[in-house]
């Protein structure tokens, strides 16, 4: 494999940090409901994990409860 030249190294260190900025940006844009939304969308696709149902009916149960905890905690 080619190696970096230092100026190729803090370009791309550079470009990485900006994306990382934006994600940070767009993160704290998403709400609440939308994060909450998109957490019970990964837990209910079946190929996601490689669990029976009931540890994914487990865990989707307690995410649910974090969250209402969370959200009880926000909206105090």
């Amino acid at each position: 494999m080619k190696k970096l030249t230092k100026q190729q190294a803090k370009a791309f260190l550079s470009r990485w940090q900006a994306v990382a900025k934006i994600e940070k940006v767009q993160l704290q844009k998403t709400s609440f409901v939308q994060k909450y939304q998109q957490l019970l969308t990964l837990l209910s696709v079946p190929h996601f994990f490689s669990l029976s149902s009931r540890e994914k009916e487990t865990q989707r149960t307690d995410a649910q409860q974090n969250w209402k905890k969370l959200r009880a905690r926000l909206t105090a």
